[in-house]
């Protein structure tokens, strides 16, 4: 009978703790998604705690208790991007590897991502962010259940996927041999990146000015990757 008590306690004491975490973990995806409305709309150095408090309707001090800082606002917001990103050209990759697949590695990465930025401007703008100014390139994964380890290490995992790919590529001759994966790697996505950077920031008016639109544009772009390093 006591036996039976102390479980049912045990129990009950396991469902409350639950509880609270899931509490908890809605409490700050609510603040978050308000932040990200905010953020988006006026850009994140715009943004101040003060703001996130006043449209998430809490006291700027009970946000302090889900986010101790601006940083990890960030952070939070960085992460959710990389994580639809990472989802975007893992298809992307996997579609390339099929047999019956007409684009390149390289046309279906960088398609998938010229597309993320478009549907995702948002999330684009953090993540570029976070890649110019606080990645550690030279540290690789790193331990740690903290935001910045998770967005450290899921921007190690489609640096990844890339080089996987393109060294699956090297070795069954879509690309011209002797090339370094890694390397190869480093320079698309530093390509891809800046030529999306230009097109976002010059999209209004482009096709005026430079007389293609930014998505045509783009497509020529890739033509001269293709043509710079397929076999």
């Amino acid at each position: 009978m006591l036996q039976s008590i102390s479980a049912c306690r045990i129990i009950v004491i396991m469902d409350t703790a639950e509880r609270k975490r899931l509490d908890r973990e809605r409490r700050a995806e609510f603040i978050l998604d308000k932040a990200e409305s905010l953020v988006f709309e006026r850009g994140f150095q715009a943004t101040t705690m003060d703001d996130i408090a006043r449209e998430s309707g809490y006291t700027k001090r009970s946000v302090y208790l889900y986010f101790s800082d601006r940083d990890e606002v960030f952070l939070a917001l960085t992460l959710r991007g990389q994580r639809l990103l990472f989802s975007a050209l893992g298809e992307a990759t996997r579609d390339a590897k099929k047999p019956s697949a007409r684009a390149s590695t390289i046309r279906a990465f960088g398609t998938a991502f010229y597309r993320f930025s478009l549907a995702h401007p948002g999330y684009f703008d953090l993540i570029m962010a976070y890649e110019a100014k606080r990645h550690a390139y030279s540290r690789g994964r790193i331990d740690g259940d903290t935001l910045a380890a998770a967005c450290q290490n899921i921007s190690v995992e489609y640096g990844s996927l890339l080089s996987d790919a393109l060294a699956r590529d090297i070795a069954v001759g879509r690309l011209r041999s002797g090339m370094d994966a890694r390397q190869t790697m480093m320079l698309l996505w530093g390509q891809m990146f800046g030529v999306m950077q230009i097109l976002l920031m010059r999209r209004d008016g482009f096709t005026e000015v430079y007389g293609i639109s930014p998505v045509e544009f783009f497509e020529r772009f890739l033509d001269q990757l293709e043509r710079a390093y397929l076999a």
